[in-house]
């Protein structure tokens, strides 16, 4: 679809693509390096995606509600140490990449094209998931075609571009939706079925993108999206904790004797680095289920697909030879692991996750 195809276009495409990958760029996110690796227009739909992703994810994360702890529906649970009040910036989540006369507003399906704060939510107990609900509007408008905001625009193109389905996009919404009200997970079934919701959605866009056709190759790309989400949710237990959030199941924590106190007070003790091994073992499992998924891409998209699951690897690897301890470490990869990287699956004469 041309740019000619979008209504209400405000921008051009290149303007709303560009916009996407200044907004990937500033998340800094682990799939970035990745991303820089594969031919311009998947890459550009990657950004476009990613952007549209990691929008709505923080609207979610940044302003969740803090009133209440609760468990997912398999089981009861008191309510655990509640995170601050919410912050509230001028703008939500990207806003700021663009001067705020060119933002149309927070969300592109708003009628008004003036700037608009955040602020202007402040007496709406329900506003988070307002806005969650407008963006929701804005996909399906995007996939007919109809968009003005550049994250908009942009995903507009890539979807029909890519024959991407909507499916996986909602499933990501849901899942955001799910973070506003549950904030902790009996079993791992439980997790599970909220990983799947907002990993499996990015793998489900992905294989799309990089020209997988086989049922097989969306079976190992599910894989794939899971062992990102769990090593993501081992690399950030303290920050969530600082939220109120354990995501780590509930049943696994009393297995190794393990209380939520601790993990919330971030405690490091012999329980703790047990509890974080079996974690990590899981994870490194799935990466596992996932080593076929190269069979299925593109060959212009398999260095930077194989890029990612190193770079998520070498995160792992990281936080098991620091001893599991997220509370005094901030783990992210330095320039020059990111290099080493790069070389080493440059130099490979057959690519794997």
């Amino acid at each position: 679809m041309g740019s000619e195809g979008i209504s209400k276009m405000k921008y051009t495409l290149e303007q709303a693509y560009a916009y996407c990958h200044k907004a990937a760029k500033k998340a800094d996110s682990n799939f970035y390096l990745g991303f820089m690796f594969l031919p311009k227009p998947k890459r550009d739909a990657f950004f476009a995606c990613y952007a549209f992703f990691r929008y709505v994810d923080d609207i979610a994360d940044e302003h969740s509600e803090g009133a209440r702890s609760q468990v997912s529906p398999s089981g009861a649970h008191p309510a655990g140490m509640l995170p601050p009040k919410a912050r509230l910036p001028d703008t939500v989540g990207f806003a700021d990449l663009l001067p705020r006369q060119q933002i149309a507003c927070i969300s592109p399906s708003a009628k008004s094209h003036s700037p608009r704060s955040v602020h202007e939510y402040k007496g709406e107990a329900d506003y988070v998931a307002k806005l969650i609900q407008r963006w929701e509007t804005d996909l399906d408008r995007a996939y007919e075609g109809e968009a003005d905001h550049p994250i908009m625009i942009a995903l507009a193109h890539a979807v029909k571009s890519y024959n991407i389905p909507k499916a996986p996009f909602k499933g990501l919404i849901l899942g955001c939706k799910m973070d506003q009200t549950i904030r902790r997970y009996e079993a791992f079934d439980d997790l599970l079925k909220y990983c799947e919701l907002v990993a499996s959605t990015i793998s489900a866009v992905s294989i799309s993108i990089i020209g997988c056709k086989d049922k097989k190759a969306f079976e190992y790309g599910r894989y794939l999206g899971l062992a990102f989400q769990l090593t993501n949710i081992i690399r950030d237990i303290a920050v969530d904790a600082k939220k109120g959030r354990i995501y780590l199941p509930l049943d696994e924590l009393k297995r190794f004797e393990y209380g939520e106190s601790d993990l919330l007070n971030g405690v490091v003790d012999k329980r703790y680095v047990n509890l974080m091994r079996f974690q990590v073992k899981r994870a490194r499992e799935y990466y596992l289920k996932a080593k076929h998924l190269m069979e299925y891409v593109d060959t212009d998209c398999k260095l930077a697909t194989s890029l990612a699951g190193a770079v998520y690897l070498k995160l792992l690897d990281t936080i098991e030879k620091k001893q599991f301890d997220v509370y005094k470490n901030k783990f992210k990869l330095s320039e020059y692991d990111k290099s080493v990287l790069v070389l080493k699956n440059m130099l490979k004469s057959e690519y794997s996750v």
